[in-house]
């Protein structure tokens, strides 16, 4: 009886997420851009980590700022930095403001919602206690859609720097 439980609570689960993930719809271009420059940060963070590498490995060797490679990596380095920022800073924005619009929408239909109760039970109910029901739904969901994002970006950063460890030294 309880795993007859679980299942349904799972199943509730699916389909609030299957909901929810529907409500992303109309800002499906948004989200594409925030995936791809999701993509972006991601592939910049072993670029990053691979010029960095090559710079101390130079010094190490005992060369000390000759040659073209002194003029032209740290530059490089900037580039990439500079990128990588522009990127995250569009990438939370977008992200922020999709999250921003979706809760928009759920917070109106919540109160919609309550403002449909009959009077016998908003009488029985302290205002208090719908307040902190409805911020507590919408701070799930707000936590959730950024989780979803970080869910889809994260696998990326990982399998990226995790190259550009095995590239370094596979040992």
């Amino acid at each position: 009886m309880v795993n007859q439980g679980k299942s349904k609570n799972s199943k509730q689960s699916f389909a609030a997420l299957k909901r929810v993930i529907g409500e992303f719809h109309p800002y499906k271009t948004k989200l594409a851009v925030v995936l791809l420059l999701g993509l972006v940060i991601s592939a910049i963070q072993p670029i990053s980590v691979k010029l960095s590498q090559r710079i101390i490995d130079e010094l190490q060797n005992g060369n000390f700022i000759k040659g073209a490679f002194f003029h032209q990596v740290p530059g490089l380095l900037i580039v990439v930095f500079f990128i990588s920022g522009l990127a995250k800073y569009f990438h939370n924005s977008l992200r922020r403001y999709v999250g921003e619009k979706v809760i928009i929408k759920y917070r109106t239909l919540l109160f919609e919602k309550y403002l449909s109760f009959p009077l016998s039970v908003l009488d029985k109910t302290r205002a208090g206690d719908f307040l902190s029901a409805i911020q507590n739904d919408l701070g799930k969901i707000s936590t959730g859609i950024d989780t979803l994002i970080l869910v889809l970006k994260e696998p990326f950063t990982f399998v990226g720097l995790l190259g550009a460890a095995f590239y370094c030294d596979w040992r």
